[in-house]
């Protein structure tokens, strides 16, 4: 017996908790793979999972039972409906055959005929036996008989399961009848084992669905009792590590508060929303002059000074976002302004958006990086702007005059003779008159260009190049420079010569500008200082000539490629030689003879002069001593001493080396120097000559008329000897103002009781002249001309007469 219900029992089978099951343990699973933080929430998921696992399997088990119970329920009705049936069927069919079987005419009739054919023999035979009783019951009976086979037919059909009625009268025979009796007696028999065997297999499935439940009702348990106890377990584990915690941060709140108000840095809690000032640390208050309690009701606006008031969001955009430090000005209560270098945090304060910001005061340091930043950019001295500075103000002023178009121009501003100032008087006063100079200079050119000291004396305009403008300002300058100047009571009198590049004619970058200026203002200087000169391109030349005749210079010296010649010295009136000029000459392989008059000015801007004085000083005592190998031709040597020998140098002491070196005598070497020399150092310079003199060294002043002549002077340096400048002795004959001259220096040097030489006498006028007014030494090329060393024994050999005894 076929039922619908055995698609559930089907279902069963492939239970619907099998894809949960995948799906919670994947969910687990990928859980599980998560960070620690995630095994609380993990632990908790699983035991719900468990419960809700347990409670569909306990519904499916409950299911199961039931629709076995159903099922056997359903078994047991239908063996009972077979049983009826079966009994019926027994009970009709064997009443069929008792009715059949009780005449055995009607037994084989009722099997060889047809019930309707029966019918019509029973009908036929009741028409022929009309009249006779017996005839007629005996078809009565029989026509009853059929009668009830039918009804019994259509019953046994029925319960055959087959439909109702479906028997007629017109079946063939009952023999059929009783063959479809006998299948649905097997029917009943099969559908009876088919019901038990159902019943089997669905008890059977509801057992093993039982017993799976069961034992993932266990597991499941297990694991979730499992779980739950070590959620418990590491619940008291967080518990207790909480506990702890909270006792640490108890602890550590009270060490924050209490390191929080004994920093000693100022520390305050600002609300990012009100801007107000909402923790403040003791330090704090007492930086800025406040009480605590005073500040707990500012706002950061009223103490900020370089910015402005501030509000809600526009702070967090202040701070720049993020954490970091920047630099703040606040006013104290008294109104002092104070820098503080600040270090915001973004943190949080009673559960709002707060800024902690630790503070250290950092207005001195700040005051000495301006200092630094100060000394970086403005000379010390005099407060203008240094070189560095100015070479980068320079650049910026050659860019923006590059597109505008516009003219600048360099000007290169020297004091002339500012050593002798400052060598005289000291450096104390040479600062002061520099600072009063750099005042002076910036008052003249005040905002028509910067101002900067280049460096020593050395003083730097850059301004507008326009001639309407520039020639005015350079006329200010010297204008400025001849006044007097007063400083520490002596009145100081200074000039200045000026050298002026024009850009962009004159060069395109503050180097080119700078250098062709400094040629200009060279040329003011050689053309008698106390001037401006422009550029011309030939400067450069002069500048460039000037830079290879150091270079080769150098080198000529290293290499001992210079030589000294000497000049003899002879009296006049006998004509007999009384000593010689030791005079520098160089031969260049690639410039060739060079001029004194070229390279010893060079020599001395390099400072080369010091180191080839001193060495011509020893080269002229070694052969004067060979020319004095006889005491009766004794032969004096003069040696030249520049200015920077008398500053720079140890000039006794070279002189005392190279006479013990040598083994002359010192009163056979006699130092020739300029009045420039004496001048620029005078306190050094008698010093040094009463030195010299004590030492048996004569001293003669060199060109002597052509620098300062004060008669001061020369009662203050004592000195053996005055030396007539060729520039006078060359116009003797022709000018009768330098004859005046002349006759002067003659007259003076007898007056002091000085000896008297003349040099550059070349013709007999000029020896006559001098003869008849009292000079009677001279050099010239009349008597000769520089000669080696070794020349100057034999000239001394063949001279006419011998020399006069020297006189002490």
């Amino acid at each position: 017996m076929q039922r619908e219900d055995s698609k559930m029992g089907d279902s069963a089978g492939n239970p619907a908790a099998k894809p949960a099951l995948i799906g919670l343990w994947r969910v687990l699973h990928v859980w599980s793979a998560q960070k620690t933080r995630l095994v609380a929430p993990l632990a908790l998921f699983t035991i719900l999972s468990a419960i809700a696992l347990n409670t569909a399997i306990a519904l499916r088990q409950s299911h199961e039972q039931r629709y076995a119970l159903s099922q056997q329920r359903a078994v047991e009705s239908a063996k009972r409906d077979l049983d009826e049936l079966q009994d019926a069927l027994l009970d009709e069919h064997e009443q069929l055959y008792t009715v059949i079987g009780t005449r055995p005419f009607y037994r084989r009739a009722a099997y060889i005929y047809p019930l309707p054919a029966l019918i019509d023999n029973a009908n036929a035979a009741q028409r022929t036996c009309e009249g006779r009783e017996r005839c007629i019951a005996l078809l009565d009976e029989l026509k009853d008989m059929i009668r009830h086979l039918g009804a019994l037919s259509n019953r046994l059909a029925m319960y055959s399961m087959l439909k109702p009625g479906s028997v007629k009268m017109d079946t063939p025979s009952l023999g059929e009848l009783d063959a479809r009796f006998f299948q649905t007696m097997q029917k009943i028999g099969e559908i009876r084992m088919d019901e038990d065997a159902h019943l089997d297999e669905s008890v059977t499935r509801a057992s093993r669905d039982s017993q799976m439940a069961s034992a993932l009702l266990l597991g499941s348990g297990l694991a979730a009792a499992c779980l739950l106890l070590a959620f418990l377990r590491r619940n008291a584990r967080i518990t207790k590590s909480l506990r702890k915690a909270l006792q640490t941060a108890d602890v550590n709140r009270k060490k924050y508060k209490r390191l929080f108000q004994l920093n000693p840095l100022p520390i305050w809690i600002v609300d990012d929303a009100s801007m107000r000032l909402v923790a403040v640390n003791d330090m704090a208050a007492k930086a800025l002059g406040y009480r605590a309690s005073e500040m707990l009701e500012l706002k950061l606006g009223d103490l900020r000074m370089n910015k402005t008031a501030l509000h809600g969001a526009s702070f967090a955009h202040a701070r720049g976002q993020d954490d970091g430090t920047a630099i703040w000005e606040h006013r104290t209560k008294s109104g002092e302004l104070r820098s503080m270098n600040v270090l915001q945090l973004q943190t949080d304060f009673d559960g709002r958006s707060a800024t902690l910001c630790v503070m250290e005061d950092v207005t001195t340091q700040l005051a000495a990086q301006a200092e630094l930043r100060h000394r970086a950019e403005y000379d010390a001295l005099t407060g203008l702007t240094n070189r560095k500075y100015f070479d980068e103000r320079v650049n910026r002023e050659l860019q923006q005059a590059s597109r505008a178009g516009k003219t600048l121009a360099m000007i290169f501003l020297d004091l002339d003779n500012f050593k002798e100032v400052n060598d005289s008087l000291g450096h104390r006063i040479g600062d002061a008159l520099l600072a009063q100079i750099a005042r002076r200079i910036e008052r003249v050119v005040g905002e028509r260009g910067t101002v900067a000291r280049y460096g020593g004396d050395e003083f730097m305009v850059i301004a507008d190049g326009a001639a309407p403008l520039l020639e005015p300002l350079l006329d200010s300058l010297l204008a400025a420079m001849t006044e007097p100047i007063q400083v520490a009571g002596h009145e100081l009198f200074i000039e200045a010569s000026i050298g002026i590049s024009l850009y962009p004619a004159d060069g395109d970058d503050a180097d080119a500008l700078v250098r062709n200026a400094d040629a200009a203002m060279y040329l003011a200087k050689q053309n008698g200082r106390n001037q401006y000169q422009f550029y011309r391109p030939e400067l450069s030349e002069a500048a460039t000539s000037r830079l290879r005749i150091s270079t080769r210079l150098r080198q000529a010296f290293r290499n001992g490629a210079l030589t000294v010649l000497y000049q003899p010295q002879f009296d006049m009136a006998t004509g007999t030689m009384i000593g010689a000029e030791a005079l520098l000459r160089w031969t260049d392989a690639e410039l060739g003879s060079v001029s004194p008059a070229v390279f010893i000015p060079v020599a001395e801007e390099t400072g080369l002069i010091r180191g080839i004085g001193e060495w011509v000083l020893r080269e002229a005592c070694q052969e004067a001593a060979r020319w004095n190998l006889d005491p009766a031709r004794p032969i004096r040597v003069s040696v030249n001493v520049s200015p920077l020998q008398f500053e720079h140098g140890d000039l006794m002491g070279q002189v005392r080396e190279a006479l013990r070196d040598s083994g002359l005598p010192p009163e056979l070497l006699e130092l020739e120097v300029t009045e420039g020399a004496l001048m620029r150092t005078p306190e050094l310079a008698a010093r040094t000559l009463a030195g010299l003199r004590e030492m048996g060294v004569r001293v003669a002043i060199d060109d002597f008329g052509t620098g300062y002549s004060s008669l001061g002077y020369l009662k203050r340096f004592r000195v053996d000897r005055l030396k007539i400048d060729r520039e006078f002795v060359r116009e003797i004959g022709h000018d009768t103002e330098t004859e005046a001259i002349t006759l002067a220096v003659i007259a003076v040097a007898k007056a002091l009781n000085f000896e008297l030489i003349a040099e550059g006498v070349e013709t007999s006028g000029h020896r006559d002249f001098l003869l008849q007014n009292g000079c009677t030494h001279a050099q010239g090329f009349l008597y000769s001309h520089a000669v080696s060393a070794s020349a100057i024994a034999d000239i001394a050999a063949n001279a006419t007469t011998r020399p006069a005894p020297l006189p002490a």
